[in-house]
């Protein structure tokens, strides 16, 4: 598909919203973050005050929470807590690098495609819009629920930095360790991440991978 000033104007266009949608969704990420401990939040600071003062940290991380083993939120409360004030600046940042590790991996794949240069800048404009929907702000805002964006994003950057067999280049292996390394994780946020794996092994197979 050829380029036209038709698909530049809309490119600039989308651009624009982007950039903007970006903006105001910092914002009111930061406006809507609740400070103060709510929902399981109460439960995971009782839990963190009761392992401080036994000391049995492997027992704080591995505990299950429900169904679900939350070693990256207790350790996010535990360095909350103990050196940013409690205040849920930890799950915000690490939240945002999150999110720009999806967005960056997202990129990554529509950079390498046979797409013209404007098209691939079209692309990765709509996909910063859909990395930074209104839904999300709540993750980032709310300890209680950043779990579910732990989840989804490494699960994502997983899947992206798995390449198929076509795809193989020198720096191919230290892709796939990464690969591994984020779906090990995605599981820790909530355990719907332990899906990531027959999703891991379809795409193995399908990128004709040994």
């Amino acid at each position: 598909m050829k380029s036209t000033p038709q698909s530049h104007a809309a490119l600039i266009a989308l651009g624009v919203m982007a950039a903007a949608n970006c903006v105001l969704f910092f914002y009111f990420a930061e406006r809507a973050s609740i400070r103060v401990p709510v929902y399981d939040l109460l439960d995971w600071l009782q839990f963190y005050g009761a392992h401080l003062q036994t000391g049995d940290w492997p027992g704080y991380l591995w505990t299950p929470h429900n169904e679900h083993r939350i070693v990256l939120t207790r350790i996010l409360l535990a360095i909350d807590v103990r050196w940013l004030g409690g205040g849920g600046t930890a799950f915000f940042l690490f939240g945002v690098l999150l999110l720009l590790a999806e967005a960056a991996a997202v990129c990554r794949e529509i950079l390498k495609s046979d797409l013209l240069i404007v098209w691939k800048l079209f692309a990765i404009a709509v996909s910063v819009l859909l990395v930074t929907q209104a839904h999300t702000v709540v993750t980032l805002g709310m300890q209680g629920t950043s779990c579910y964006l732990q989840t989804s994003a490494l699960a994502l950057v997983a899947l992206v930095l798995l390449d198929g067999a076509a795809e193989q280049d020198r720096f191919s292996r230290y892709r796939m360790a990464a690969a591994i390394a984020a779906a090990c994780l995605s599981a820790f946020g909530v355990s719907a991440g332990l899906v990531i794996w027959p999703v891991l092994l379809w795409s193995g197979w399908r990128g004709k991978l040994r």
